[in-house]
């Protein structure tokens, strides 16, 4: 048959697999019935099998439950959400087959208004000129890489992601970049006055060590020093580099055995303030390879492990557990949000009108969500944001300080 063509028995088999999965809460990736007159979707794109499974979950639920607390405001229209999973069967990892399959169900549905996700970054630049293309707003509640949005640091960026030239995109995580100013600021209220600045060359670690080098530069820290390294070269270069006893040393590991390795070459190195780095570090791999001799050893998460003290938080988490059972994640609020503001911009009126709903989002000023006060640049970005610092104590990672943009 055509290939666009569908049997009477494949069209039987979509409807209750939709069913089954209406009543089960689970993700699809089949392409469901064009839907009646009087449906507006949103649909998501996420990894519900391997190690994201458990966080995909409560992110899909914050979505159903923001649909079911505003039905009754959205007059005329019925909104349903459709989870599809962006995951391979074998490695549950996002599938690059998959995310493209999900967006284009997505782009040529016409009562979908919104696409969440993918949970990725580089799935979202997969998916991203897709939706944008279509005229389709897509909403970010994890990804982090700075060129989806900003001037990247890959070449191309953002304007690659975007072929209409019109931004179509809206995200509730800072930036991987902002941790450079997190960690510059953490320095300061330490007292560093001399730092070194280290890269392996990787797009990552370079980014991330010029963005780190203009904010030093812009609170008055000097950056005394700057080196690229390699893994093989850390442990012979890294204990030059120090000789001359800066207070404090920051570095982005491209990876964590990167990060072990300059760990390594690290082992007795006089810092009076420390070592900095990205959240890379902050994994179990990392600390089974390190050595007990170590500097104070700080890394930035560019997030937080609880939501803010705001009722608006309160009032969605006191929901989100009465309802599903177990407490949100900083990222189901993120969902919770950004569905949030697609309805404010069905209650509206926008209806199906895709490039309605993109312009009531992207306009978005003061918003007082579950993920704290929402308000977007004209690219995209969040204006504010929280960050958490963790310290090296025992051989784990610890909450050390919740750091805000300036």
């Amino acid at each position: 048959m055509p290939p666009n063509a569908i049997s009477l028995r494949s069209i039987a088999r979509l409807i209750a697999a939709s069913t089954l999965c209406a009543l089960s809460g689970c993700a699809t990736t089949a392409v469901s019935p064009s839907p009646p007159p009087g449906v507006i979707r949103i649909v998501s794109s996420l990894p519900y099998k391997g190690l994201l499974a458990k966080q995909s979950k409560l992110i899909s639920q914050a979505i159903d439950l923001a649909i079911e607390q505003r039905r009754s405001d959205i007059k005329g229209w019925s909104v349903e959400h459709q989870a599809l999973d962006d995951s391979s069967g074998e490695t549950g990892e996002w599938s690059r087959e998959r995310e493209q399959a999900n967006a284009n169900t997505a782009a040529t549905d016409p009562s979908v208004v919104a696409y969440i996700g993918p949970y990725n970054s580089a799935a979202t630049s997969l998916s991203l000129p897709v939706t944008n293309k279509a005229g389709l707003l897509q909403l970010g509640p994890t990804a982090t890489w700075p060129g989806l949005i900003s001037g990247g640091w890959n070449p191309g960026e953002p304007a690659s992601y975007y072929p209409t030239g019109k931004r179509t995109y809206a995200r509730l995580m800072p930036p991987d970049a902002q941790q450079a100013i997190a960690a510059a600021l953490w320095m300061r209220d330490l007292g560093a006055t001399s730092i070194y600045v280290l890269n392996d060359g990787s797009t990552y670690s370079d980014g991330l060590a010029r963005e780190f080098i203009s904010d030093a530069h812009s609170l008055g820290i000097n950056v005394a020093r700057q080196a690229r390294i390699q893994r093989d070269t850390a442990p012979s270069c890294i204990p030059a580099l120090t000789g001359a006893h800066p207070d404090a040393l920051f570095y982005a590991p491209s990876s964590i055995p990167d990060a072990v390795e300059v760990a390594r070459a690290l082992e007795g190195v006089s810092l009076k303030v420390g070592v900095f780095t990205t959240d890379v570090p902050i994994n179990n791999q990392f600390l089974e390879g390190i050595p007990s001799a170590l500097p104070a050893w700080r890394s930035v998460f560019n997030g937080v492990s609880s939501l803010p003290d705001t009722p608006a938080a309160a009032n969605f988490s006191d929901a989100y557990q009465k309802r599903y059972k177990e407490p949100p994640s900083q990222f189901a609020a993120n969902a919770y949000d950004l569905t949030n503001l697609v309805l404010n911009a069905l209650q509206d009126g926008a209806g199906r009108d895709r490039q309605k709903v993109i312009d009531d989002v992207l306009s978005t000023r003061h918003y007082p969500g579950a993920s704290g006060n929402v308000t977007f640049n004209k690219d995209g970005d969040i204006t504010n944001w929280r960050m958490t610092g963790y310290r090296l104590t025992n051989g784990r990672f610890a909450q050390d300080r919740l750091i805000t943009n300036p």
